[in-house]
């Protein structure tokens, strides 16, 4: 995404449409001055990667999948999800600025990072740790990629994202707190998806007269998801099933 804003500063609207269909088809429009410095240019991509993984959370809530006919709703907004998604966005920005090849320097912030976040290291102790978990975040009483396999999601970010924390680890050392872009960086660029049929949209927006909406659009279709957990209400339409009920109804 950086190498993109860099090419798109000598075009005043610079349109990418080439995204995977993810919930609907995506574009991105860029509106970065010719003057941005290179810091600018770098908190930029980071909010865009960081929107980007924003919506892949709210469209697996809706439906939308790798494999067909395989859910990922299972894992939407799980506990790991938009820490470790944020964790790469901030270490993508430390990688751009280092003086080495790219991949080389990710790779050594990753290492950095996992021994300050003192992470395990063994089989064992990975084993031990998804154990701790088991009936808490999580369950093993169901299978992938049945929704009930995951009994809490984390949606508690604003303008920080603390991780969660095995019970064993909690009150040892301070949690490792990751800043979220600023949200006014939103105004450099529009993220644009026209949503498919599996999203409600009259129930998530009640006077949206059409299926396209922008980044500034998720905290809406958010808090949406975070009601509809808390009373247990399915994520996306069935097509198939609605068309069964009505077909039901008129006979």
């Amino acid at each position: 995404m950086y190498n993109l804003i860099k090419l798109s500063m000598k075009d005043s609207k610079f349109i990418i449409n080439e995204f995977r269909n993810e919930g609907g088809d995506k574009s991105l429009t860029l509106r970065i001055p010719e003057n941005a410095s290179e810091e600018k240019i770098i908190q930029v991509a980071s909010r865009i990667a960081y929107d980007q993984s924003l919506w892949h959370e709210i469209s697996t809530w809706f439906g939308a999948r790798y494999v067909p006919m395989i859910s990922e709703e299972f894992s939407s907004f799980s506990p790991e999800d938009m820490y470790s998604n944020l964790m790469g966005v901030h270490l993508g920005m430390r990688a751009i600025k280092s003086d080495l090849p790219y991949n080389e320097a990710m790779t050594e912030e990753l290492s950095k990072m996992l021994d300050t976040l003192q992470s395990v290291n063994t089989e064992a102790e990975t084993f031990a740790a998804m154990s701790e978990v088991n009936n808490v975040w999580y369950t093993n009483i169901y299978r992938y990629p049945s929704k009930k396999l995951t009994l809490k999601r984390n949606f508690d970010f604003d303008t920080t994202m603390v991780p969660w924390r095995i019970p064993s680890e909690t009150g040892l050392f301070l949690p490792f707190i990751l800043n979220i872009p600023d949200p006014s960086l939103d105004d450099f660029f529009q993220l644009s998806i026209k949503l498919n049929y599996r999203f409600p949209i009259q129930e998530i927006f009640c006077e949206k007269d059409d299926d396209v909406i922008t980044q500034k659009d998720f905290d809406t279709m958010i808090e949406f998801i975070k009601n509809a957990e808390k009373n247990g209400t399915p994520g996306a339409i069935d097509v198939e099933k609605k068309k069964e009920k009505n077909g039901r109804k008129k006979t």
